[in-house]
């Protein structure tokens, strides 16, 4: 028959849960007792009689709140006897004894619901030794029953591991858009979000796949003469990268013709696997240098000729040799394999006016030679040089009397490059 209040003094919150649900006494009594049986009842506020989440914690917004549905009804225990769970609630509804929100700040709470009642998950194979444990363990004595956010919990941690996995750099706030984004609804729910299911229940699989995204490698499937680049294509921005070779540049490059993949990092650390890649080793073709006898320059290659004068392309010019009346410049010739891959001459320069030389003119003997040869010319030798077939160029030292010495030079064919008062002359020669 007495009357009770709760008072607070000086400023601040105080929370306090009460309710028979709990196991607890029902602080709210009804009908209030009126104005004039309690003057202080005028300025009582009814309580929120939503808010069942006990937890200061809970509220916080970098906490992920999980509210717990109905797994299954029941099932055989490890004494052969049927268990219900109290209430007989449907599976997939929310839980009896699931808390709801919202928060103190009338956030929606919980964020998300997941399967939590009556959930049956391996049993640590001790708990077969006690017989009183049968009445929680499943038929087989392989898996004990838990429930509760105790199972709901959990089971979006879980889900966290595997988002984390994958997207390593990810912060909780990712994790947390995510995972509400892909919140699902179902006939249990009704409109979401509200302060039972949260925002849904978790859809692991579509929570992993929203942070999938592409990337593929991009460059030449094939190597010629020189080292290739291959990047990548993302439609993410890309923070690191990975190559099957053990390689982290971004582009790579290579001159070794193998297969290739690539697992790519984005600036939260998730993770896009690249397709797998085979790049060959193309045909390269060859081209000797050139060489210029009086007006003519000529070359041998081994997959067509285009001659360029200052890097241009002379249209029409695609035989081997090529007649040179005017203008001087840089001449060069390349070849084309068809796989694409071209290379070129080394480049000669033509300065002066062009006289034919007779070559009984000349003669350069040993050829082959072992480390020193002779010319014999009725011209006047200004310079001789040496070009191998890389097109560099040396100048062999001219010992007089002795001749002009290549010991310097490894065996191979060289072109001999002869500058006279009487015009060039241009051959080849064989060091041994």
């Amino acid at each position: 028959a007495y009357l009770y209040r709760f008072m607070t003094t000086s400023s601040g919150e105080y929370d306090l849960w009460s309710g028979q649900w709990l196991g607890l006494n029902d602080l709210v009594v009804t009908p209030l007792p009126t104005v004039a049986q309690m003057p202080a009842i005028a300025n009582y506020s009814l309580p929120d009689s939503l808010q069942t989440i006990v937890s200061s914690w809970n509220c916080s917004e970098k906490v992920i709140s999980v509210g717990n549905v109905q797994n299954r009804l029941g099932h055989i225990d490890g004494n052969g006897n049927q268990y219900y769970s109290p209430g007989l609630n449907t599976p997939g509804k929310l839980a009896l004894k699931s808390s709801k929100g919202p928060s103190r700040l009338n956030v929606v709470k919980p964020d998300v619901s997941a399967s939590g009642e009556v959930s049956l998950s391996s049993a640590p194979n001790w708990v077969v030794s006690i017989p009183a444990a049968y009445t929680v363990l499943d038929s087989g004595l392989l898996h004990m029953r838990n429930s509760g956010t105790s199972m709901s919990s959990p089971l979006v941690a879980g889900v966290a591991a595997l988002y984390l996995e994958k997207c390593r750099n990810a912060s909780y706030a990712d994790f947390k858009a995510d995972l509400i984004a892909t919140a699902f609804a179902d006939g249990n729910t009704g409109t979401l979000p509200n302060f039972g299911y949260g925002h849904g229940k978790v859809h692991a699989l579509d929570l992993l796949l929203a942070t999938n995204y592409s990337a593929s490698i991009t460059g030449s499937l094939g190597i010629c003469s020189n080292p290739i680049d291959l990047d990548i294509s993302s439609s993410n921005t890309i923070s690191s990268v990975e190559w099957s070779n053990g390689s982290t540049q971004l582009p790579l490059s290579t001159a070794v013709a193998q297969d290739y993949s690539a697992i790519v990092l984005d600036d939260r650390g998730c993770k896009a696997y690249t397709d797998t890649v085979s790049i060959v080793q193309f045909q390269v073709p060859t081209i000797d240098p050139i060489t210029l006898i009086g007006d003519t320059l000529s070359t041998d290659a081994s997959d067509g000729y285009q001659w360029t004068l200052n890097g241009v392309d002379l249209i029409g010019e695609t035989n081997s040799s090529l007649t040179v009346l005017s203008p001087f410049g840089t001449y060069t010739c390349y070849t084309t394999s068809v796989d694409g891959c071209v290379v070129e001459s080394p480049a000669i320069v033509l300065t002066v006016g062009l006289e034919t030389i007779p070559e009984a003119h000349f003669n350069i003997y040993p050829n082959p030679v072992r480390d020193v040869f002779q010319i014999e010319t009725d011209a006047k030798i200004l310079n001789v040089q040496v070009i191998d077939a890389e097109g560099r160029i040396s100048e062999p030292s001219n010992n007089e009397g002795v001749g002009y010495s290549i010991a310097h030079l490894a065996k191979g064919t060289y072109t001999i490059l002869i500058y006279t008062d009487a015009g060039t002359y241009q051959s080849k020669i064989t060091r041994m």
